[in-house]
């Protein structure tokens, strides 16, 4: 099972935002553990699915909807170890 920071390591690494040093950790990650490609090839899978999206301007219902949404979500106090529940909502949220 990976651990917390293995993943957060691979989310950067499609995000483009690791060091080469970095980089070359997931490079062996993957090599070594199966669990650790199999999130990788979903992950730049879903990638290449959220770049095919065209931009669209949202109508002014949702976009208030959104920040509405957002501003309620900002007094929330932001507890850790929440990673997982986050993964699972935009998981879901990418699957509809």
């Amino acid at each position: 099972m990976l651990t917390e920071s293995q993943v957060e390591l691979i989310h950067r690494e499609i995000d483009g935002e690791n060091t080469p040093e970095a980089s070359a950790e997931v490079r062996e990650l993957v090599a070594r553990q199966p669990e650790a490609l199999t999130l990788m090839t979903n992950l730049r899978a879903l990638d290449a699915l959220f770049r095919e999206v065209p931009y669209r301007e949202p109508p002014p219902a949702v976009r208030e909807a959104l920040y509405k949404a957002m501003s309620l979500n900002s007094r929330a106090s932001p507890r850790a170890g929440n990673a997982q529940g986050r993964k699972q909502t935009i998981t879901r949220w990418a699957g509809q």
